[in-house]
């Protein structure tokens, strides 16, 4: 029995390992492109598979601080089991192909070049004097109203906006990849989902959220 559990871990491990020349490739990739907007993005199927499991736990009584911990538990464990499910998939296929689709996801997970889009395009507004185009950037990084704001405004907004956003967007994803490679950034964007659609302090969500928003902080 210890030997199958060794031999699944060496399976597992060439899927496990964060490749270098992979995140170098995904960095600039995700630089040059930005992140891509499609239906079948791995962060939308994450907040759906949310979304879906939170009505049932709901559903069943699980509304309480043990529901938020399953929520974690069951998203994390099937977001990295399809993640490892693919890669090996994909080295049944070939090596080629293993890289390609462990390159895809982790430039999918990446989130630095459109957060760099949005700054610049609000920097060039003011500079420009298009407060009307300034404020319209700013209001898709902020929730608070835009309509008052001037030139100086718009761009400690954005400042704080990209130092907000930077640590979910980049840093962290970043330093659980290079720790744990694809599980580790997989699980790291569970959390982070997690804080974003649940981790509230309001009636609905301030136990069923807790472990969502208090692993999101600590993250």
């Amino acid at each position: 029995m210890v030997g199958k559990v060794e031999g699944a871990v060496i399976a597992l491990a060439p899927l496990l390992t964060p490749d270098a020349v992979l995140l170098i490739v995904a960095v600039a990739a995700d630089l040059a492109l930005g992140d891509p907007a499609y239906r079948w993005h791995p962060i939308r199927l994450v907040g759906a598979a949310l979304t879906w499991t939170e009505r049932r736990l709901r559903a069943a009584g699980f509304d309480g601080y043990g529901g938020g911990i399953l929520l974690f538990a069951v998203l994390a464990t099937v977001s990295v089991g399809v993640v490892l499910g693919m890669l090996a998939a994909s080295r049944a296929a070939s090596e080629l192909v293993l890289w390609m689709v462990h390159g895809f996801f982790l430039y999918s997970l990446l989130a630095l070049g459109e957060l760099v889009r949005y700054v610049r395009r609000i920097e060039t507004a003011v500079r420009e004097d298009d407060l009307p185009r300034a404020r319209r950037s700013v209001s898709e990084l902020v929730g608070r109203d835009t309509a008052a704001m001037d030139g100086p405004a718009c761009r400690r907004a954005a400042v704080e906006s990209l130092s907000e956003n930077l640590t979910d967007g980049f840093v962290s994803p970043l330093f659980w990849y290079v720790v744990a490679g694809l599980p580790g950034i997989v699980v790291f964007k569970v959390v982070s989902t997690m804080d974003s659609m649940v981790g509230y302090k309001t009636p609905r969500y301030r136990r069923f959220g807790w472990c969502g928003a208090r692993r999101g902080a600590s993250a």
